[in-house]
């Protein structure tokens, strides 16, 4: 920060800043309170070429513990966080990762299933109770491949 006038601050900036995003003044003193907020306004100086004034909201900072010097930490892209929030929450599944699946068993003896990714991941579970022995239609590669492939709303895909 090269000039703190008013309820602003001149600096030139590392790194895009707009309005809305949360910033420190960095006291650079871990045990003191440090200033900061939301920028109101970005503006180029006019009287420093290269050099940026960010204005803040009357009455949030407390302009007396602010120096020039100081340096400024962008803290918050309200932005950025939306966007980041979109590729993880919701029901729609941005990727899948296919697994092979293999499976044990025979009657009398729980059914064991191991799931393994091309990762190197393994989960492997056992079911609580022994097989039963079929008794109207024997259980095939298709129809275990129907049953187990219905993977919906899972990141994962035979």
């Amino acid at each position: 920060m090269t000039r703190v006038a008013g309820e602003s601050v001149s600096l030139a900036l590392a790194a895009p800043l707009k309005p809305g995003d949360g910033v420190v003044l960095d006291a650079g003193n871990p045990a003191e309170r440090e200033e900061g907020g939301r920028v109101y306004q970005v503006e180029p100086a006019r009287s420093a070429p290269g050099e940026t004034v960010l204005r803040f909201g009357h009455g949030d900072i407390n302009w007396s513990r602010v120096r020039a010097g100081q340096l400024v930490w962008k803290t918050n892209d309200p932005a950025l966080d939306r966007e980041l929030r979109a590729t993880f929450e919701g029901e729609k599944v941005r990727f899948q990762r296919p697994i092979n699946l293999e499976l044990h068993g025979h009657a009398g003896a729980p059914l064991t299933l191991i799931a393994r990714d091309a990762h190197g991941h393994v989960a492997q579970s056992a079911s609580a109770l022994p097989l039963a022995a079929a008794e109207n239609q024997p259980l095939t590669t298709e129809r275990l491949r129907d049953q187990l492939g219905r993977l919906g709303g899972t990141p994962f895909s035979l």
